[in-house]
């Protein structure tokens, strides 16, 4: 076999070798630093085995109240005939709420509602709010009278906040409000899970602002604890560390490719002496 074969032949060898190195030492760490997290799911997953949702109770329960009195009038009040919903207020949210519902720009709302911001919002802005508190107020209601909505009513009433926001813009520079406004409600919404809207204290709300923040972290430990993810990992940790080596030295002896070297697919030059030693010369 040829000088440059027997060079061509130890460059391939001696990548293959070190990159299998690296993804094997990467496999090891993700897989001492995920056990815990495998292990949790596996318990969660035990639990959850006897009692786990069926398409049709998911399904159900997305969809859940619509047709109680307070549901069909958010699903009316966020429709394209939003006045149908006065018709079909329950007949005791008056007395409950405290409260007649109007209509204000073509849409029933809260009279005494408003826009809750730190920020002074646009003038424009006021209906759409109002509307927005009436239809918070039905499903404070629905929650008082044992007939609790699903998500879907806090999501529609949310984004029909925002449409209306950004339709009752004069000019451009109002979007910039209506952006920041739309995502402050659908981040407290997210926080309260969708459900229904509650007065906090600050520690309640400081309390769970970090436990939303924490959720990021929480599937991130679970898509850690995954075959995907861990392998995932490994692979990121290969990169790294063939990065880290760039300018390592040899680590082989006597002109093997270093590292880097490898991965690139250059070759390397072997000294003169050690050519003629295997040449016989």
């Amino acid at each position: 076999m040829g000088t440059g074969r027997i060079d061509a032949a130890r460059i391939a060898i001696g990548r293959l070798l070190v990159l299998a190195i690296i993804v094997a030492a990467g496999l090891i760490v993700t897989s001492v630093l995920t056990t815990s997290s495998a292990a949790t799911m596996s318990v969660r997953s035990a639990s959850g085995a006897s009692g786990s949702s069926t398409p049709t109770q998911i399904d159900a329960a997305v969809h859940l109240g619509d047709d109680t009195p307070a549901g069909a009038a958010i699903a009316a009040l966020t429709g394209p005939d939003p006045v149908r919903a006065l018709a079909l207020i329950p007949s005791g949210f008056v007395t409950t709420m405290g409260y007649r519902p109007v209509v204000d720009l073509g849409v029933p709302a809260n009279p005494d509602g408003g826009c809750s911001s730190p920020i002074t919002l646009p003038a424009s802005f006021d209906a759409p709010c109002k509307t927005h508190d009436l239809g918070y107020d039905l499903l404070r209601y629905s929650a008082t009278t044992d007939q609790p909505l699903g998500q879907w009513a806090r999501r529609a009433l949310d984004s029909q906040l925002v449409r209306r926001m950004h339709a009752s813009c004069p000019v451009d520079s109002c979007w910039a409000a209506a952006d920041i406004a739309a995502a402050g409600v659908n981040a407290n919404s997210e926080r309260q899970a969708d459900g229904v809207p509650r007065s906090e204290t600050r520690t309640q709300v400081f309390t769970s602002v970090i436990r939303w923040l924490w959720q990021p972290v929480v599937h991130a430990a679970e898509f850690l604890g995954s075959a995907s993810g861990r392998a995932g990992v490994a692979t990121l940790i290969a990169l790294i560390a063939v990065h880290l080596r760039r300018r390592s030295r040899p680590v082989f002896a006597d002109g093997w490719p270093t590292v880097w070297a490898m991965v690139r697919r250059t070759s390397i030059r072997i000294p003169t002496s050690r050519v003629r030693t295997e040449s016989g010369h």
